[in-house]
């Protein structure tokens, strides 16, 4: 299996009850000092992603706001004056972003939404956490995993605008509360989400399997 620098593979293995969850390179996602007057950055290019509900949480909040994506994830998006859109940007791009950015939001729809993949947000998520931003997650099921809400994340009800825009404010205005999510954040992906640990899950799983 080959490991990106992004993510690696969810995996189940026949006949093995554990589940191998995903994972990023902390290295590369590597955690970066508090910003304070940065950027509010949304971002995720899958189908499942909810920017008309970021837009309109932004709406009235006093930050700029960017949101990194596919051009086909904007249809139909109307945007605030305080927010801009930036398509298919580099991972580096992103890292760079994140560095700037004082709080980082995954809006995404609906879990019965019927476009985009079953664990929509969970690459994002951990990129953000790996990186000590103060994070914003919609409730899926398929995150309850990879957050410990109101410890490592703040998490918001999908398609509501205004939750969304709170837990928004709250960051921006508390800065004990931001670096309390960013540092227990990254904290968390040290301890369960690096690739290095999906390495030695895996390799463990592997000497579990019956021979021959």
């Amino acid at each position: 299996m080959f490991l990106t620098q992004r993510q690696a593979v969810l995996v189940a293995v026949p006949g093995v009850e554990d589940l191998i969850h995903y994972a990023v390179d902390e290295r590369f996602w590597a955690a970066t000092p508090p910003v304070h007057d940065g950027y509010v950055v949304a971002t995720g290019r899958d189908l499942a992603r909810d920017y008309a509900t970021f837009a309109a949480a932004m709406e009235h909040v006093a930050a700029r706001g960017l949101i990194l994506t596919a051009r086909q994830n904007m249809a139909g998006v109307r945007l605030p004056g305080n927010v801009e859109a930036r398509f298919d940007v580099s991972q580096q791009e992103v890292r760079d972003i994140y560095a700037r950015a004082s709080c980082v939001v995954i809006p995404t729809r609906r879990p019965d939404y019927p476009y985009g993949s079953e664990g929509s947000g969970t690459t994002s998520l951990l990129e953000t956490m790996a990186m000590a931003r103060p994070t914003v997650v919609s409730e899926r099921p398929d995150l309850v995993d990879y957050i410990r809400p109101g410890q490592t994340a703040l998490s918001v009800p999908p398609e509501d605008p205004g939750s969304l825009r709170s837990s928004i404010e709250r960051i921006l205005s508390d800065r004990q509360l931001a670096e309390s999510l960013s540092a227990a954040g990254r904290r968390l992906v040290e301890e369960e989400h690096t690739t290095r640990r999906f390495a030695e899950k895996l390799a463990k799983t592997i000497r579990t399997l019956p021979k021959g």
